[in-house]
């Protein structure tokens, strides 16, 4: 949960946060985002007051994100830890379906 002085510092808030290409929720007195110790100490240093909360995460859209791709597992971390800890757990994985044919 990041909360600013007032609505031109949260506008500020949130374009260092895209800036930096985050997941974010925006609402109308504070941000959502995904926990990051980084960027919860640069928004403090921002002058920010950020909270750890644990509430549904349904960051905007950006406007190159097409379909549903995107944030295939946000919902099994989606504890909305708006402080900006972000939990980038890299769970992809490929498999390999070679057949041979003869």
């Amino acid at each position: 949960d990041i909360r600013a002085s007032g609505p031109v510092h949260l506008a500020e808030l949130a374009w260092h946060i895209g800036n930096r290409h985050l997941a974010a929720a925006i609402e109308a007195n504070r941000i959502l985002i995904l926990r990051d110790h980084v960027i919860k100490a640069m928004l403090e240093g921002l002058g920010a007051t950020v909270s750890d909360v644990s509430e549904p995460f349904k960051p905007v859209r950006g406007a190159y994100s097409g379909h549903s791709h995107g944030y295939a597992h946000a919902e099994a971390h989606a504890h909305s830890h708006a402080e900006a800890h972000s939990h980038t757990h890299s769970e992809s994985h490929s498999h390999s379906h070679s057949h041979d044919h003869d």
